[in-house]
């Protein structure tokens, strides 16, 4: 139509049918062999021990779980307290706590590690879980059932909880394939597409026409002669899927879950439409919805605000990019996630999609989870399965969990004894060198194989600058041709920054490291090390709740942007260059910038800084020079000419990418044309002469 919106009748039969199968096959393909060497990654708060680490230590971002590290994981599910997942050779793992026996080992309440459920006569093959409940789907079609019985969850007759797995019988026979779990009741759907349903029945999220709890599995007759491809539950709702493509929902929508236009509840499956392709995949969470399409558009209702009404019905997403094919979606609380074939994932809420609509942006995909198949989580635990094929690297494999990543190896304040440093090889090492020359650019940035990304440094090794102080006797001495980092043996850099007297780099999973002069506290690693010289590269502990994407050097600065368009800076802010107007004249911890757009970039120039968003730029810090951009320096405010917040520079096209020297800056135009401002007295603009430019030229 003539808002862009698909409609049935735009649709060419055959290409659908052709479209779906094609789709279809792919998507499988993709998920069996992910799951053939499926690697468990978790992440969140922690607070039962429910990610497995062995402890209840916060886990920023995604970490191998060692525990599970020696088995291919083919499904995981996330509980309240607890993790359950099942392995390829059909064995199930439970981790965290449970006071209903929700880890199914018998009367154990908590581990801290993952543990072997037993008692299961056949392979499972996939796991799900509600809130403080899980069911098992295992060969010959069996469906095991334990944990918290409360409103009938288990469909095993009764309220009463159990600590072992119990087969359901009123399932038995009838040929389970598929299984789902939302909070407080599960469903289950034939080989020959029939649902049934159990457990708590408020708001109609059963389907049988009433609000009433179900203690065992009851066929939704409403579908009676409709098969069903999927189901899937939120935390009050429902969505099926036949295999014809349409799509069904019933439960609560006080926040528009069903999206239907308005808050009233359905107690009967009820007719959802979206663009007359068939629904392929969809997924609930506690207040949204979402589903992709065989002509691949995603489409997101649901909304947790009370007041809104811009999700009550369907919305096309086109921030998302069109893939060939998306082969999973995942919602968890009031976040979505869509997984590409390429191995991308995207995390966003509906405030996400209304800013980068309406601002006709795209969402950025979360750099520190490239390779997943499949996510799941709850109540800010999460848990992954990721893939070398879909493009998980080995750093992400070996990498530590902790936020001292090198707390294994020997550190300037524990120096290597005098007898042992005559052992220690001369750098840099001819393999070393062997691998420079050979080095392949393309590969260093999207390392996936054991070696790549591994960082070598150069030159003046003043103040730790290069980061060789492992070897204690070489943290400042400078080297004359490139030697690798060896703190970085087992981390994966995908991109590094270099200012006057300090480093940073940025691994493959967004952690931010850095070393040198932490003069005026500008590495961000709080006041503790202010003033000191970093030898060995060190992670910054206070960016590890998102993944870093860029960071950028000043001379007494630093600069961070998060994978969530957030920008960070630590330092110096003597002149206003980290756009932070407090009063104060430094920062050694990190310090969030108050903005209300998201950046692209970040550049930090020798005292002033520059952002770039939806392709405009701004500048602020010391001006002096003219390297802020912004006209006539003299009408700058404060000490020799600053601007103490970002100030977007008028008049320029479109900018794409953004430069910062010492006193001057260029950026890159969308129709190719280089622009240059600030400092020429030495004519190193190349305008002509040696005027310093107030305005981009």
């Amino acid at each position: 139509d003539q808002n862009g919106d698909m409609l049935y009748a735009s649709f060419n039969v055959s290409e659908i049918s052709e479209g779906k199968l094609w789709r279809s096959e792919r998507r499988e393909a993709i998920i069996q062999d992910a799951a053939d060497e499926g690697k468990l990654f978790t992440w969140g708060s922690n607070e039962s021990c429910q990610l497995g680490h062995g402890d209840s230590l916060l886990s920023p971002v995604p970490s191998l779980v060692q525990a599970a590290a020696a088995v291919s994981v083919s499904s995981v599910a996330m509980g309240s307290t607890f993790m359950v997942f099942a392995s390829v050779g059909g064995e199930i793992f439970t981790v965290g706590s449970g006071q209903h026996g929700e880890l199914g080992l018998q009367s154990i309440v908590s581990v801290e590690r993952p543990s072997m459920v037993k008692g299961l006569r056949s392979k499972v093959y996939q796991v799900v879980a509600g809130e403080s409940h899980v069911l098992a789907l295992a060969e010959g079609n069996h469906v095991y059932a334990w944990g918290c019985g409360a409103w009938g969850a288990l469909g095993l007759g009764s309220d009463a909880d159990t600590g072992v797995p119990v087969i359901i019988s009123n399932l038995e026979g009838r040929g389970i394939t598929k299984i789902a779990a939302g909070s407080n009741h599960s469903a289950a759907v034939t080989g020959n597409g029939e649902l049934y349903t159990w457990g708590c029945g408020l708001h109609g999220r059963l389907g049988h026409g009433s609000q009433s709890e179900s203690s065992f599995p009851q066929f939704v007759e409403s579908l009676r002669g409709k098969p069903v491809n999927f189901v899937k539950c939120g935390s009050m709702h429902t969505m099926v899927a036949l295999v014809d493509g349409s799509l069904f929902m019933c439960g609560s929508s006080a926040r528009g879950q069903l999206g239907f236009g308005d808050r009233l509840c359905r107690e009967t499956l009820t007719s959802q439409f979206l663009d007359g392709s068939g629904v392929m995949d969809g997924a609930c969470g506690d207040s949204i919805s979402v589903a992709v399409t065989y002509s691949g558009v995603v489409y997101l209702w649901g909304d947790p605000s009370s007041d809104r009404m811009d999700f009550i019905r369907p919305v096309k997403l086109s921030c998302l990019p069109t893939p060939s094919v998306i082969i999973g979606l995942h919602a968890v609380s009031n976040e979505a996630f869509a997984i590409l074939d390429n191995g991308e994932c995207y995390r966003f809420s509906v405030d996400d999609v209304l800013q980068a609509q309406r601002k006709g942006e795209s969402l950025s995909y979360m750099h520190s989870i490239r390779g997943s198949a499949m996510i799941c989580g709850r109540h800010g635990n999460f848990a992954m399965i990721g893939s070398l094929q879909r493009g998980l690297s080995q750093a992400a494999l070996s990498r530590s969990r902790m936020l001292d990543p090198f707390r294994d190896v020997c550190q300037v304040s524990d120096p290597v004894d005098p007898v042992e440093r005559g052992n220690l090889p001369e750098m840099p090492l001819e393999e070393i060198l062997e691998t420079v020359d050979n080095a392949d650019s393309a590969k260093v940035l999207s390392p996936s194989k054991p070696g790549e990304g591994q960082l070598m440094t150069w030159g003046k090794g003043q103040g730790g600058r290069l980061g060789h102080g492992i070897i204690y006797f070489e943290s400042e001495k400078s080297i004359l041709r490139p030697a690798k980092v060896l703190a970085f043996s087992k981390v994966s850099i995908v991109s590094v920054s270099l200012g006057e007297s300090a480093s940073a780099a940025i691994s493959d999973t967004g952690t931010c490291f850095v070393w040198g002069n932490n003069a005026f506290g500008m590495l961000g690693l709080g006041p503790q090390c202010e003033g000191q010289h970093i030898v060995v590269p060190q992670a910054v502990s206070l960016l590890q709740h998102h993944a870093v994407v860029e960071v950028s050097m000043g001379f007494t600065h630093m600069l961070c942007l998060h994978d969530t368009g957030t920008v960070w800076a630590s330092g110096s802010n003597m002149f206003g260059q980290l756009g932070v107007k407090d009063g104060a004249t430094k920062h050694s911890s990190p310090v969030k910038l108050n903005l209300n757009f998201k950046v692209q970039q970040v550049c930090a120039g020798g005292f002033h800084s520059m952002l770039l968003s939806d392709n405009q730029v701004f500048t602020f810090g010391k001006g002096w020079r003219g390297q802020l951009g912004l006209g006539d320096h003299l009408s700058l405010s404060a000490t020799a000419q600053t601007q103490l917040i970002p100030r977007k520079i008028e008049g320029i096209n479109p900018i794409i990418k953004l430069f910062a020297g010492e006193e001057n800056s260029s950026a890159i135009d969308e129709d190719g044309n280089v622009l240059f401002w600030g400092e020429n007295s030495k004519y190193q603009l190349g305008l002509g002469d040696n005027a310093n430019p107030q305005e981009p030229v």
